[in-house]
Order: C-alpha cells, then structure tokens, then sequence
C-alpha cells in the first residue's frame, strides 16, 4: 500500500470528463496492482460514458 494521491484539477465543474481523465490516469499508474477508488457516488461518477471506461479499463 502507498497511499499515494493522484489527482486531476480544474478550475471549474466537475464532469464525466474529468472522472474519466482521472481514471485513465491511476490506470496508466498501477497496471500491475488492483486499484480501489472511493467515490462519493455523485450523478456524473455513474454516468453511461464513466461506467463504459471504468468496464473497459478493467477488462
């Protein structure tokens, strides 16, 4: 366990599209290690797009 934090910024609105850059991100960072993210279960987290990458990122 490291407990590193990776995180993604901006300056506005959180969207699907931040969520999914954040998730192509620890994908590319641990992809030897199983990976458990914390989410607060906000509507753009379960959206078809970010459900669709988190799917394809596991396979």
């Amino acid at each position: 366990m490291t407990k590193k934090v990776t995180t993604v910024a901006n300056d506005t609105y959180i969207t699907a599209v931040e969520v999914c850059e954040m998730l192509k991100k620890v994908a590319a960072e641990y992809t030897l290690n199983s990976v458990h993210i914390m989410l607060d279960n906000a509507c753009y987290q379960k959206c078809k797009i970010v459900t669709a990458l988190a799917a394809e990122l596991v396979a």
